[in-house]
């Protein structure tokens, strides 16, 4: 099979020439439930709304909403203890593996296959939350080796702040910084979502054994149709992987258990935006990365230019960085300037094409928006505009008019009752 990838090293062309001739000369069209996940807006599935705006399941922070872990965690359908997704995800995999059970013991599909026959979940739900906290940490050290590499001497938060941009202007187009950039992020798995499940323990770089145990295996058609029947998604190029389709109807019905009826109203209940949760800890990452990168004291030249007999000379000073707990940082620094900074560091994140002055514009009105109606009204605002889901013509009435309307609009298509003193931030 010389023509799929193995585990044999690759070139870059030869890569993506395997990998391309995998995505195509696999194509069934009676198969419409397999996806390509990593092309489009497919790629961000379960990860933004239909605003584009980054969310994350509300029970990531929220343990009481629409959570379950699949109750038979202790028999032969989850690998290496507890797993959980959504509640309506959980429902519908069960009932699934229930059908694979009866057909297995009426002997009408192959019982031998080790994935494909007595369904067993190895991978469901990852937290978001944790996720993010361990790649900040990776990235946070990062930027701490870079600071001192250049051997960067800061002497208070404003100077950390200065040289800190400059380098997130180099990375945050690969490299998110905030909460939301990271859940949109390729460092940000579909299993953040709660809504993949993965029935094997298989690496996703060999496209040959892939076709060898999934495409080629007896009972593939079975599984493929089966998964249709009960609302999931598969992977295309993680076959072992089903993915719940919250647009489709089969879902719909199960998510309907839950007061849950459309894909909009499951975005809206089941999900939360990242934002909601992701500013909280802003100010405080950014004083940990500051004691991190900041020296005990440090010698600093300075030109001595009081009289021509000490003109050209240098004279040394010793500088002790200033120092600052959560209050006196929150002192110091309002409000205001860390959600300035915040939607400055988004836009580069977003790879935003507004021009500057746009920038500064749209911040300020934003900051004015927390003032009149609260911090995630503002934020929601804000996202929706940079992820382009409409116009932004520089003035905040616009933005009153315009997006509180839009929102206002899509909830009454809900049947959700809105009235003119609506705080849409948790929207």
């Amino acid at each position: 099979m010389a023509d799929f990838i193995n585990d044999k090293p690759e070139t870059a062309s030869g890569f993506f020439g395997k990998r391309g001739y995998y995505k195509y000369s696999l194509r069934d069209p009676s198969h419409r439930n397999i996806i390509d996940f990593n092309t489009a807006e497919k790629y961000f599935y379960g990860r933004v709304d239909r605003n584009y705006i980054p969310i994350v399941p509300r029970f990531s922070y929220d343990p009481e909403t629409f959570y379950s872990p699949f109750r038979n965690f202790n028999s032969e359908w989850v690998d290496k203890g507890p797993k959980s997704a959504h509640s309506f995800v959980v429902d519908a995999f069960e009932d699934l593996a229930m059908e694979f059970k009866k057909r297995t013991l009426t002997g009408q599909i192959d019982t031998t296959d080790p994935f494909l026959s007595n369904l067993k979940i190895y991978k469901a739900y990852e937290d978001p939350m944790k996720l993010y906290s361990d790649y900040l940490n990776d990235y946070l050290s990062v930027l701490v080796t870079e600071f001192k590499a250049d051997k960067v001497k800061v002497e208070n938060f404003d100077d950390f702040i200065q040289n800190l941009m400059v380098y997130l202007k180099n990375s945050l187009q690969t490299y998110a910084f905030t909460m939301s950039g990271f859940v949109k992020s390729r460092h940000c798995p579909i299993a953040s979502t709660g809504l993949a499940i993965e029935i094997a323990d298989l690496g996703t770089s060999n496209d040959e054994k892939k076709v060898e145990q999934f495409w080629k295996n007896k009972n593939w058609d079975f599984f493929v149709n089966a998964c249709s029947n009960y609302g999931f998604m598969i992977d295309q190029f993680v076959p072992w992987r089903l993915v719940a389709d919250i647009g489709g109807p089969v879902m719909a019905e199960y998510a309907a258990r839950y007061d849950m009826h459309t894909t909009t109203s499951i975005l809206k209940l089941a999900f939360g935006p990242a934002y909601d949760i992701g500013y909280v800890n802003f100010s405080d990452i950014l004083l940990r990365l500051y004691n991190k990168v900041k020296l005990d004291s440090f010698l600093r030249e300075d030109e001595c230019t009081n009289t021509l007999a000490q003109y050209g000379k240098t004279a040394r000073t010793r500088v002790y960085p200033a120092t600052y707990t959560r209050e006196q940082l929150h002192k110091k620094y309002s409000a205001e300037y860390f959600i300035r900074l915040y939607c400055k560091i988004r836009f580069l994140e977003e790879e935003s094409t507004f021009e500057e002055y746009k920038q500064n514009i749209l911040i300020d009105d934003c900051i004015e928006l927390s003032q009149s109606s609260s911090r995630l009204t503002a934020f929601m605002v804000f996202e929706r505009i940079i992820n382009k889901t409409f116009d932004y013509r520089g003035s905040l009435s616009y933005i009153n008019k315009q997006v509180l309307a839009q929102i206002a609009e899509e909830q009454e298509e809900q049947g959700i009752p809105v009235s003119s003193t609506d705080d849409f931030s948790g929207y």
